[in-house]
């Protein structure tokens, strides 16, 4: 094989993958290499002598021609270097091409430089390679004149190979029958005997006597040489003395070894994966590895990318993030990463710790200005990141050897944002007691619907106003960013009534009709009142907003609103839509940190779905709002239960309490007028830190900090034009299949979204390669019982617990069984948007012990 042959067959294997390939080449090696696979089934667009609008101008069309044969694909030829910098790609008219395909060469992939090229095509040859590129840089004509090496005849004929790499691959693989074939008589057995002395070293006895089963025994010797030679090789330190004996090929034939091994695992990844497991346990590698101080560049078995996971959690401990993100980077080009599935809940936990770390070394907190505008800029992707972080941390299984790692790792986060965000705190309580609250700027929680809701029903639009219980500012972030583009949204901010709980807040957003809002204490408890009416419950204030616009005026869940299914089920005399949850709040309060995590995690998902729905019944405009924040700190510290106040004391709870209080420096008093409603002599007292009167617990509300009490309000309305979005074709299979046997209690799964080969594919448009599907996969039992769940994983959103997996790509997908689970399990991929289901499989689990 020739390097021009080589080459040529690398970008044909890229093109059969990706069905579009972009070819960066300011050398120009590659021209007429590219320009030799235009066919029927390639489309080759040679931008030699043109520019990128040029370029683009051949491409759209050839992409639209190519997109709908079952072989097509296009090869975009260009002369210049592509972008490093991923901020200036916009700029480029070919972006969406380099997007929704690959590049070549791809320097960050391994073996795509000019010169691992060359000792790719020839193997055999390294040292004359190396040669050539010591004397400076070879021409592909120079590369080419190597072109030799021994002929296999026989086995080119039975694998339909050529070079000693492509034949050992087809050699090596189960769903051939190329080593059969090759063992089928005395020619092909001697051949092959020769082959695999030459290629890999291997004993000139290695044929197997006639009563074993020739094919099955010389392809698991033929894995076990590959994969043990491949990782002694790649060591930088001596083997282990377990190691020492076991035979291997040598430092002359390695590159042989790395092209064939990272074949293998660009073929066959699952096959690799299975094999190399049976290796580790068979000759109890894992155990051997643990007297290795330093792994190579290749992770050849599981326990080398665990090692790896070591490095980075202690590397990201210290907050050395730059060495973790090339830790990360290393990591994520291994099979155990990329395909496995196994490894990638560890590596999504690191990725989260290192956002938190970086959104933290970003958001140093001022000590004046403009204190909310800094916190909306800079600290609420913090808190956004502690969260993303604990919630993707207590996905992991503890029975992973790393758990004591990792619980090591949270305690570390947690003290670093406690820093920060006591840091905040502290800061936030000198502004109020400077400026009072609300801070300057700052609209009262009272003002909200009168500011954001009346206006639109004054100018005749039809409104619909969710009041979420304990939307945080950051989630309201969230909820914004998956509405997506076919929406118009406007976030503001303001100041909670405090204490910042539901019967004040819930009432405060309410409208006004004229009458102050006004608290009592009496009998151990407090009520809220708009004038006479009192308005402490859903109930209340449910009729307060029907006696306010009569029929105009309707009010829901939103379950039940999302259930609906026709705007017909909607009035059309209704003006005023009032949708309302407690989801939030209600498990924060009651529930587990378990709990709390999934229903937070639906609740986003819950809330998109029902704007939009709110649109397609004939709401002309949604406004969301909430009642108070809540303080999220599942990892308490010392000293966070404060001592409670002292004096005449009418209700205490944790975060706040009523009465005629003393004053302490360890507390905050706020009075009337400060806190916009009556309280009839009593003032409000609060703790200055986040601990609270009592034993504090992972979720609470109720006091003065940033994360209870500065509030989003933020008005939707729908872009004129916005169409439909297209539907996204989603697959799923358990080892390429629709049914399988699982014998582990953390598979991996395939999903893939679009691509030509499933139903429905879209054709191209600018935006093709930045479409998403949003994927919630379900795992029930046969009688409809959820059985599992899905791991930390590189497309799952830490807002909402869905995948949101790219056009055109396969993702592999980790999840979790639980424990005692056996027989027929289903296994759902369900659009978010629509609640329908893309499609289901049905796998059967017999776990061995």
């Amino acid at each position: 094989m020739s390097f021009t042959t080589y080459v040529a067959g690398r970008l044909t294997d890229l093109l059969t993958t990706h069905r579009v390939v972009t070819v960066f080449d300011p050398a120009g090696r590659y021209r007429e290499i590219c320009c030799s696979l235009a066919g029927e089934a390639c489309t080759v667009v040679d931008g030699s002598d043109k520019t990128t609008l040029d370029i683009r101008a051949e491409a759209v069309p050839a992409w639209q021609t190519i997109r709908t044969a079952p072989e097509g694909s296009l090869l975009i030829y260009r002369t210049d270097a592509p972008e490093q910098d991923e901020r200036s790609l916009p700029a480029d008219p070919l972006s969406s091409f380099a997007a929704l395909g690959t590049i070549f060469p791809d320097l960050r992939r391994s073996g795509d430089s000019y010169r691992d090229l060359a000792i790719a095509a020839y193997p055999d040859r390294t040292d004359e390679v190396e040669q050539l590129f010591r004397t400076g840089e070879p021409t592909t004509a120079t590369l080419d004149a190597l072109k030799s090496g021994d002929s296999w005849p026989v086995l080119s004929s039975v694998t339909g190979a050529q070079g000693t790499v492509d034949i050992l691959v087809e050699l090596a693989r189960s769903d051939r029958n190329a080593l059969h074939n090759a063992t089928a008589d005395s020619a092909g057995r001697g051949e092959l005997e020769r082959f695999l002395v030459a290629s890999l070293e291997m004993d000139a006895d290695i044929m197997p006597d006639g009563s074993a089963d020739t094919a099955a025994v010389l392809q698991e010797e033929l894995w076990k040489r590959l994969l043990i030679s491949e990782f002694l090789l790649d060591l930088p330190e001596e083997p282990p003395a377990a190691l020492v004996s076991v035979p291997r090929t040598g430092a002359a034939r390695k590159q042989v070894v790395y092209r064939t091994c990272e074949r293998l695992r660009t073929t066959v990844p699952d096959e690799y994966v299975e094999r190399a497991e049976t290796l580790v346990n068979s000759m109890d590698l894992e155990t051997v590895g643990r007297g290795i101080t330093s792994f190579g560049e290749i992770d050849t078995f599981s326990f080398e990318n665990a090692a790896a996971l070591r490095t980075a959690i202690g590397e990201v401990s210290r907050g050395d993030t730059g060495e973790v993100t090339e830790t990360l980077k290393r990591a994520e080009r291994s099979i155990w990463y990329r395909n496995a599935g196994t490894m990638q809940p560890p590596w999504t936990i690191i990725r989260t710790a290192v956002e938190l770390v970086q959104r933290i070394e970003t958001a140093t907190v001022p000590k004046t200005g403009d204190l909310v505008s800094w916190y909306l800029k800079d600290g609420v992707p913090v808190d956004a990141a502690y969260r993303a972080f604990i919630f993707a941390a207590r996905t992991r299984d503890d029975d992973e050897p790393w758990s004591d790692d990792f619980d090591t790792l949270e305690e570390e986060m947690s003290k670093r944002y406690r820093t920060w965000v006591d840091a905040v705190q502290h800061t936030f309580i000198n502004h109020v007691e400077r400026d009072g609250w609300p801070l300057s700027g700052l609209a009262r929680q009272t003002e909200t619907y009168r500011n954001n809701v009346e206006p639109l029903l004054d100018a005749g639009h039809r409104v619909a106003y969710f009041l979420v219980d304990a939307l945080r500012y950051d989630l309201a972030v969230a909820l914004k960013d998956k509405l997506g583009t076919g929406f118009q949204t406007e976030l503001r901010s303001a100041g909670a009534a405090i204490p910042s709980k539901t019967r004040l807040g819930m009432a405060a957003l309410a409208p006004d009709e004229g009458q102050r809002l006004s608290v009592s204490v009496e009998n151990g408890d407090w009520s809220v009142r708009r004038g006479d009416r009192l308005l402490n419950t859903a109930a209340d204030r449910d009729g307060w907003y029907k006696e306010y616009k009569g029929d105009q005026v309707d009010v829901t869940k939103l379950d039940q609103w999302n259930k609906k299914g026709k705007k017909q089920d909607v009035s059309d005399s209704v003006r005023l839509m009032v949708v309302r949850t407690t989801d939030i709040d209600a498990v924060g309060e009651t529930g587990s940190d378990a709990v709390f995590r999934a229903s937070l995690e639906g609740l986003i998902s819950d809330l998109t779905r029902g704007i939009r729905r709110a649109f397609e019944r004939g709401f002309s405009h949604v406004v969301v709002a909430t009642d108070h924040g809540f303080l999220y700190l599942p990892d308490r510290q010392a000293g966070d239960e404060v001592t409670a106040p002292t004096g005449d004391v009418k209700i205490k709870q944790p975060r706040y309490a009523f009465g005629k209080i003393e004053a302490a420096d360890h507390l905050l008093r706020l009075e009337e007028p400060e806190l916009g409603y009556t309280l009839s002599e009593l003032c409000v007292a609060l703790p200055r830190t986040l601990g609270t009167f009592g034993k504090p617990k992972y979720y609470v509300h109720g006091g003065l900090s940033l994360q209870e009490a500065l509030i989003p309000v933020m008005t939707v309305t729908q872009n004129a034009q916005t169409a439909p979005p297209k539907k996204l074709p989603v697959a799923i299979t358990y080892k390429g299949q629709k049914t399988g046997v699982v014998r582990v209690l953390r598979p991996s799964i395939k999903v893939a979204v679009g691509g030509e080969e499933l139903p429905g594919a879209l054709g191209f448009d600018e935006d093709w390669a930045h479409r998403k599907a949003r994927i919630r996969l379900t795992i029930t039992d046969a009688s409809g019982k959820t059985v599992g769940n899905v791991s930390a994983n590189d497309y799952r959103d830490a807002d909402t617990g869905a995948l949101e997996i790219p056009d055109g790509t396969v993702a592999t997908i980790p999840i979790n069984i639980d424990d005692g689970t056996e027989g027929k399990i289903t296994v759902q991929a369900i659009n978010v948007e629509t609640d329908t289901t893309w499609e289901t499989i049905t796998l059967t689990v017999d776990v061995l012990d």
